[in-house]
Parts: structure tokens; C-alpha cells; sequence
């Protein structure tokens, strides 16, 4: 499975459809790595309300969030996020004891963070577009329905 991971990994590198950010720049290295602290530039958002009232920051909601969907820990979320605004975050997401990962897009419902897609291939311009994502997020999408590349 890790091998299917790798070679998955390297064929998407070369693809023009997964944002510049996310191709890799060096090989990656077996050993241990600490993530990189989001960019200083991130604008201030809204914390999301947990169930007790309390507020959590966007970073602990979204590792949340995505460990709830994979049936994970949240310890074993590694999550960066790249680009953050009130409502909308993208960046890359990988979990404990796996080789690759992958980018994610999150959008805020009704108060609280929802992962929209993930993964390492394409962005289904369906599955965003109800979400109304910026440009500089999501600057091209997939239409399967036409097979052709969406600039946003």
C-alpha cells in the first residue's frame, strides 16, 4: 500500500492540476520532521464553538474534523494549513505512520468546520462550488460532466 502511496505521490507531482504549492520540492526525507508553522500572515478568524460552548481555534477544528472523518486520533492529524480566511481553508494534511499526504479544503457551515475535499488528485468543481472557495484557494477545478479544466 505504501509503495501504491509513492508512486501515486510522484505521478501527481508532475500534474498540473494539484496547486503549485502543494508539488513537492525536495525528496522527502525518512526521518522524523516537525511541520512548518502556518505563514504569519494569516488573517485572524472567528474560533469555532465546540459543543461545550467553549471556542477552539480553525487549525484544532479542521485537525478535528478531519480525524472524525477518517476515524482517526487527533494526535495522529498532521495539518498545515497554507491559506486561511473567515470562512475557507486550504493546505495539506497527512497522518501518523503513513508516507504521503495530501492537500484538504475546509469550509465553515453553520458555525463549524467541514471538510470539503482532500486528497492528492484533482479538485471536483461540483463538490466546491457550493462553497464558493477564492480563486487564489481553488484557481482550477475538474468538470468530469464535460472532462474539461475549470479556471476559476
Amino acid at each position: 500500500m505504501k509503495r501504491l502511496l509513492l508512486a501515486a505521490t510522484i505521478f501527481l507531482a508532475g500534474c498540473s492540476l494539484i496547486p503549485q504549492q502543494f508539488q513537492p520540492t525536495s525528496t522527502p526525507s525518512p526521518s522524523p520532521q516537525t511541520s512548518p508553522s502556518p505563514p504569519s500572515t494569516l488573517p485572524p478568524v472567528t474560533p469555532t464553538p465546540s459543543p461545550t460552548g467553549l471556542t477552539i481555534p480553525a487549525e484544532d477544528a479542521i485537525k478535528q474534523a478531519m480525524a472524525t472523518k477518517y476515524s482517526k486520533s487527533i494526535g495522529e492529524v498532521d495539518l498545515t494549513i497554507t491559506q486561511l480566511t473567515t470562512n475557507h481553508a486550504w493546505g495539506s494534511v497527512k497522518f501518523l505512520g503513513e508516507m504521503g499526504g495530501g492537500w484538504f479544503l475546509a469550509a465553515k457551515v453553520s458555525g463549524n468546520w467541514l471538510i470539503v475535499a482532500d486528497g492528492n488528485g484533482t479538485i471536483d468543481c461540483p463538490v466546491i462550488e457550493p462553497y464558493n472557495f477564492p480563486t487564489s484557494m481553488v484557481s482550477e477545478c475538474f468538470d468530469a460532466a464535460t472532462q474539461t479544466v475549470i479556471t476559476r
